[in-house]
């Protein structure tokens, strides 16, 4: 996932340090383990989440 969101970061000018993308990917996995419990999003691929 940080490859991917690294890459659109960057053809956009948008700057991450990998500490933030570090904390993106917690957030996708916490968001993911959430969302089985209660419905927080339906968009859950990796893909359209980036």
């Amino acid at each position: 996932m940080k490859n991917k969101l690294f890459d659109i970061c960057q053809k956009n000018d948008i700057s991450l340090s990998s500490e933030q993308l570090e904390q993106f990917e917690t957030f996708y996995d916490y968001m993911l383990e959430m969302n089985q419990v209660m419905n927080l999003t339906s968009i859950t691929d990796e893909d359209e989440v980036v």
